[in-house]
């Protein structure tokens, strides 16, 4: 008899932690319907992000970067970490002659809820003098949302 009860509290305390661990491991995802606009919110602050790159708008670029941002792209020496480091690329980038650039193939995943990871083709022409340069390369980033709205915490530029 005190076999079959203590088999029934296991297993009343086993249903119980898999019903709180569900819930307190699933609170953070939006529902189904709820994943599409979490997507389109962020593919929109990429956006913002973008323009502010184009209209070369250091502070506005800024204002998206999370504080442990971090970013890779060739031609650097290595990695670039934070704020003030990876502004110093982007001003650079800034200054550089630009000219109109498509995004072709982009995407989108969502993750837990609070990360979106953005990946997209792009293509570039621009016009330095009498000559026109194109180029092409792909990008990814990784958005996380907090208090603060979605801020970019990594970014990977390739290009060729």
């Amino acid at each position: 008899m005190n076999n079959s009860i203590l088999f029934i509290i296991i297993f009343v305390v086993l249903i119980a932690a898999g019903w709180y661990a569900k819930i307190y491991f699933t609170r953070f995802m939006p529902k189904k319907d709820e994943k599409d606009l979490w997507k389109k919110q962020a593919q929109n602050v990429n956006k913002q992000l973008e323009d502010a790159l184009t209209k070369k708008k250091e502070d506005e670029y800024k204002s998206f970067l999370h504080p442990k941002v971090s970013r890779y792209q060739q031609k650097l020496p290595h990695r670039v970490e934070g704020i003030n480091e990876v502004m110093k690329w982007i001003k650079n980038e800034m200054e550089m002659p630009a000219g109109p650039t498509s995004i072709v193939q982009a995407g989108a995943e969502l993750y837990d809820g609070k990360t979106v990871v953005l990946t997209f083709n792009y293509m570039t022409q621009t016009k330095v003098g009498d000559k026109f340069t194109e180029g092409a390369g792909k990008v990814t980033r990784v958005w996380i949302h907090g208090r603060d709205g979605w801020k970019l915490v990594h970014e990977h530029v390739s290009s060729g």
